[in-house]
This record gives C-alpha cells, sequence and structure tokens, in this order.
C-alpha cells in the first residue's frame, strides 16, 4: 500500500502527539478559595506526602489519538500497488491491405502481445483491439494506415501501463506503405521517448500497377474532365472501371467512379461554399484555387480508403468498397476555363483517381533510411516519461473516515458517561441540592 499525499500523514502524527501531550498535561484543578485565617499562619515551608499520579481515562485517550490518525490516513489516500513487471508493450498492428498476407500481420502479433499489454489497429482510424484473434481490416476501418495518428494512440495508451511495468516497448507490425508517413510523423514520433521496433512484413506485390478507367455513361461533348483523361491515357492502358459524370447508373462489378459534373457527390452533403488552395493524391499536388459546396461526413468516412484530400487536410475523394468491386465518390470540380486539366500534376491525379479497386494511391514503401528514423535508438521508454493517469478514489479513503467519525462519536459518548469530579469535602448530595 502507498499514499499518494503522504503529509498528511506527517500532520496527523504530529497532531496525535500534541493530543497525547495535552492529555497528560492538562488536568482538572478544583476551584480554589482563600481562607481568611490564612495570614494566622507561619510563613514556612511546607512539605506533605502525596501518592503518585496515574494516568486516567486511557480510553477517551486512545479514542482520540486513533480518530485523528485514521482521518489523517484518509486524507493521505491510500491505494493498493502490485509488484511490477520489468517490461510491457504497445503493439501497433497494420489491417490495411498493404502487407502481401494478412495472417503475417496476426502471426507476429501473436510473439510480441502478451496478456495485459496494449495491442492498437493501425488503420484509417486506430482503435484498441482485445486480442490478436480480433485483428481485421474492418478494426482499423481499413483504409490507408497513419503512423502519426497510431503513434499518438500509443502515447496516449502508454499512460494506462505506467504503473504495470517499469519499461514500455513499442512493437509496430506494419508493411510500411508510403502512404502512412505524412509531414507530421518526425514531429510526434520525437513524442515517444524510446525506441519503435519495426517488424516489416512483406509488402503487396501487385499494388505497385495502376490502369486507367475507361468512361462508358454520363459523357458529354464538352466535358474538360475528358482532356485530362485522354492525356493519361497515353501513358497507361484501360482497365474494366467507369466514370460517372452525369446520373447515378452504374455497370455491376469493378470499379465506379462517381465523379458528377455538377450533381451531388455520392456519401457526400450539402454545406456552405468552401474555397481551397491546393489538392493532394499520394505524392501528387496540384495548386489551383479550388471551390466546392459538398462535403464528406464523419459517418461516409467509416470503412473508406481516402483517396484524395484538400490543404487543409479534408478528404476530397473516398472509396467504399462493394462485394462485386468499389464505388469512388470524388469531390472535385473540375473547372472549363484555364490550363488546369492539361497540367502535368492534375493529370497524375486523374490518373490514380481513375484507377482500378485493386490499386494503392502510392504504391512504394518506406525506403530504409526513414525506417531506421522511426525506429530511432535501442532502449525501451522509462515509465517515468509518461504522466500518470488521473487517480481514482480510493475505497480506503471512505472506509476511514467513516471509522474515524465512529472514534470521534464513541469519545465523545465515553467523555459524557466518565464520572464527573467532585471537590474534596462537598458530598454530591449537597451538589445536587445546591
Amino acid at each position: 500500500m502507498t499514499f499518494l499525499v503522504p503529509l498528511f500523514l506527517w500532520i496527523g502524527t504530529a497532531a496525535a502527539a500534541i493530543v497525547v501531550a495535552l492529555h497528560f498535561i492538562v488536568t482538572h484543578q478544583p476551584k480554589s478559595e482563600a481562607f481568611p485565617t490564612a495570614r494566622f499562619v507561619p510563613e514556612s515551608p511546607v512539605q506533605a506526602v502525596s501518592n503518585t499520579t496515574r494516568p486516567t481515562d486511557l480510553l477517551l485517550l486512545l479514542l482520540r489519538v486513533f480518530a485523528v490518525l485514521c482521518i489523517a490516513a484518509a486524507l493521505a489516500r491510500p491505494v493498493l500497488t502490485s509488484a511490477r513487471d520489468p517490461l510491457a508493450r504497445i503493439v501497433l498492428a497494420d489491417v490495411s491491405d498493404a502487407a502481401k498476407n494478412p495472417n503475417d500481420v496476426r502471426d507476429s502479433v501473436r510473439k510480441y502481445f502478451q496478456k495485459g499489454d496494449v495491442l492498437i489497429s493501425l488503420g484509417s482510424k486506430p482503435q484498441l483491439i482485445a486480442e490478436p484473434d480480433s485483428l481485421s481490416r474492418k478494426s482499423g476501418f481499413a483504409g490507408n494506415p497513419s503512423l502519426s495518428a497510431g503513434l499518438i494512440t500509443a502515447i496516449r495508451s502508454a499512460a494506462t501501463l505506467r504503473e504495470r511495468a517499469d519499461s514500455i516497448s513499442l512493437v509496430l507490425v506494419s508493411a510500411l506503405p508510403e502512404q502512412s508517413w505524412d509531414a507530421a510523423t518526425d514531429t510526434i514520433r520525437s513524442l515517444w521517448p524510446g525506441s519503435v521496433k519495426v517488424v516489416r512484413l512483406v509488402s503487396r506485390s501487385d499494388s505497385a500497377t495502376s490502369k486507367l478507367a475507361s468512361v462508358r455513361t454520363g459523357w458529354i461533348d464538352d466535358d474538360p474532365l475528358r482532356y485530362s483523361v485522354a492525356l493519361a491515357a497515353k501513358t497507361t492502358g484501360l482497365a474494366s472501371v467507369q466514370i460517372v459524370r452525369q446520373g447515378t447508373d452504374a455497370v455491376s462489378g469493378g470499379a465506379t467512379i462517381h465523379w458528377p459534373l455538377r450533381e451531388r457527390p455520392r456519401f457526400s452533403q450539402a454545406v456552405s461554399a468552401k474555397s481551397y488552395s491546393a489538392l493532394v493524391v499520394g505524392d501528387a499536388v496540384v495548386v489551383a484555387p479550388f471551390k466546392t459546396s459538398w462535403d464528406f461526413p464523419p459517418d461516409s468516412l467509416r470503412g473508406a480508403k481516402i483517396w484524395a484530400r484538400w490543404s487543409d487536410g479534408t478528404p476530397a475523394a473516398i472509396q467504399h468498397d462493394t462485394p462485386s468491386g468499389c464505388i469512388r465518390s470524388v469531390n472535385i470540380p473540375v473547372p472549363s476555363r484555364g490550363d488546369l486539366v492539361i497540367r502535368p500534376e492534375f493529370v497524375e491525379i486523374v490518373r490514380q483517381l481513375s484507377s482500378d479497386c485493386t490499386s494503392s494511391i502510392r504504391s512504394g514503401v518506406l525506403p530504409d533510411s526513414m525506417s531506421a528514423r522511426l525506429q530511432g535508438g535501442t532502449a525501451s521508454a522509462s515509465r517515468n516519461s509518461f504522466e500518470a493517469m488521473p487517480s481514482q478514489p480510493s475505497p480506503f479513503t471512505t472506509v476511514l473516515l467513516m471509522v474515524g467519525a465512529l472514534l470521534l462519536i464513541a469519545e465523545h459518548l465515553a467523555r459524557r458517561t466518565s464520572r464527573p469530579y467532585v471537590q474534596p469535602g462537598v458530598s454530591e448530595t449537597a451538589r445536587g441540592a445546591a
């Protein structure tokens, strides 16, 4: 057992010592009265024989001391503490489609995860998982993994392990796709005080190819997007994918890219007009003024893969998988004026947004140099590097306060029932008559 505020123990001990001292110092003295004939007594030393005094009212003394100590112990907030383990682990498991074999993720996690450790699924939205067998793409909302979001979740979870282990180790199980690293990853990585053990999995071998879509429905003659599609088709082949520019018709199977000319994009909702200065799709960035009156609500992002983002990080294109393929909703207005549709960076964005369902936004993996930056040193993080969780009210505090209150009540009753002091020479009958 330990006390969160031990200062109250010292204060209570000092108060109990004062109670004991006052009990032996303060005595009941009879009322003194002057005798008229005292002036006739000769002035000479007076000697008298008296008995040694013995401590009295010991029960009252014990009740008072124990009451003070119980109240002081309650204010000191006692808590039970168990022995700490030498090491605890936080395991970040990538549940995206970056790994070639999904079973490799669970097998690698089982090697490091032990009872009491923290397991976090690393997807578009990190989540705490109870055990490795519960890992799946749905557990992390699939999508593109975010190392920044995973590291933030790990740092917050470390506080829960602080009282259980002396050191905390962070294990990352992932194929380390390029899209998992963003501009904030370096800064957030520096907040973790220890090393990161990186368990690198084999990435998908078929994620490096991306074929362009063939337009099948909703095409108009003066559509500016067709020029971007034509330029992108010169460098890539055509796949069994369609772009819908008008209406919602779609063929069954394969990928359907719902990129409406003026209508509401699939899964989006109407909002006040917003302006953006840039668009990002993987490594492709185009700087141009965009204005849209649609936005993807939070519910539409659940289980979705984010393909494009605006300059402030807001999703501009998302994809939902279907049993026979996928539906990709694009909320990117294409201006009919200017040279945006023929700019190489915008053509590259159109090429990536028009790829099939199995393609990734970026096909590569993180280089070894970035993996080394992520790993850092070799030492695990110390428990003292993390702030303690807010302490919960201890049940011992309530019990000790109740015991202290009962002792004070018992002391009051014992004091009232104790025998009152009677002056010498005055009988109780005379005192009652007076």
